[in-house]
Order: C-alpha cells, then structure tokens, then sequence
C-alpha cells in the first residue's frame, strides 16, 4: 500500500524510480545529473576529510520545458551504468588522479609547467568578476577542465558542487598530484606520458632488444 511503512530497502532500480518521480514533482531538470555527479565524490570526501560544501540555492521561476515522460526515460537510462558509476565514485584514488591529471598537458616540458599552470592558478582568481563572486572561480576551473577532458566533466561538474576543487587545486600546486594508473583505463583521460601509446624511448629503433635483457 502506498506511504505504508515497510522495513526493507528499496532496490537500487526502485531507489532511482522513487529519485525520477521526486525530480518530476519539482521540475528539477538536469539538476538531477547535478546532484548525481556530487554524490558521486562523497566517497573523495570522506577519504581526504573535506566538509561537503554545497553551493547556495536559487529559485527560478521558469519551467522546463522537457516532456515530462522524455526526462523520466533519461533519469532511468542510468540504471544499466550505476554499477560502473559507483565503482569509480568508491575508488577515491581514480578519482583525484583523473582530476589532478586535467592539468597535464604532454607538449609542455617540465622546465615550463610553471609558466603553464601561472594564468590558471595565479592570475584567473584575482579576475574582476571572478573574485567577487563566490564559488565563481571553481566554476570556471570545472568549466576549463571539462573541456579540455571531456570525459570526466561528470567528474568535474561534481567536484565543483561538493567543494572538492580546492583540495585538487593544492594537490596541483603541490608539484606532484597523486596518479593512479588505473585512472587512464578507466576514464580514457591522459594523465601523463605512460598513457600515450608510441611514446618513450622504448619505442625507439635503438633501445635494447629482449635478447640483451636476458
């Protein structure tokens, strides 16, 4: 019976069902996807002990104006991938690997990463319009990284809204951002030059051969 109490869980495909109707009800749109993607990085959270700092809430009067049974076959699209989303949620390292390594860029030398990362790290906060406005900075460094690794904006529009984009920005600045080598595999975002195929001296025609290593 409906609003009956009952003492079992739902199923994760009945979860997301009960999660589709509540974002109908109230015409969330694609804050769905929003949300989704910042739940994805509690797990980074709890693993570095960042407070999860949500960004303030705004109303907007404007309805969408999506086919309310087109968004519901979207929201429940993600069914068939939540395994796969949830394994790379739990698996804290990928993540801030895949994050740190946005900002890898394989034809800048290492004598210039300085200069390199200077305008986005240094120059783009102290930006009129940038630093008057909370929270706008990190926007943009989503936005940027999205960008440039469109295969883990997910991941980036998530960090954004949690709060976990200063976290990366240290690790950054730190010189030496953590990276896991799984994270490549899985997301298909280079993080550096032992994800590019053909690259390394071993590919040269005068590396050492098998029968010189034995």
């Amino acid at each position: 019976m409906e609003g009956a109490q009952c003492d079992d869980p739902p199923t994760s495909q009945a979860a997301l069902s009960i999660l589709t109707k509540f974002c109908l009800m109230h015409n969330l749109g694609d804050q769905f996807y929003a949300a989704f993607a910042a739940a994805l990085m509690f797990p980074t959270h709890n693993l570095h002990k960042i407070t999860i700092e949500l960004p303030f809430l705004t109303t907007d009067a404007r309805r969408s104006q999506i086919a309310l049974s087109d968004t519901s076959a979207e929201y429940m699209a993600i069914d068939n991938k939540i395994p796969f989303y949830i394994s790379l949620g739990c698996n804290r390292n990928v993540v801030v690997s895949s994050l740190c390594g946005s900002f890898w860029e394989p034809d800048i030398p290492c004598n210039l990463v300085s200069p390199w990362l200077h305008p986005v790290l240094k120059e783009l906060p102290y930006k009129d319009g940038v630093n008057n406005i909370p929270g706008r900075y990190f926007e943009l460094i989503a936005l940027i990284s999205g960008i440039r690794r469109p295969s883990i904006s997910t991941l980036w529009v998530g960090a954004a809204i949690s709060g976990l984009v200063p976290r990366i920005l240290r690790l950054v600045q730190g010189g030496t951002p953590p990276l896991d080598r799984n994270g490549f595999p899985w997301t298909g975002s280079p993080q550096s030059f032992m994800d590019l195929p053909g690259s390394g001296p071993y590919f040269s025609p005068g590396a050492c051969g098998e029968n010189v290593i034995q």
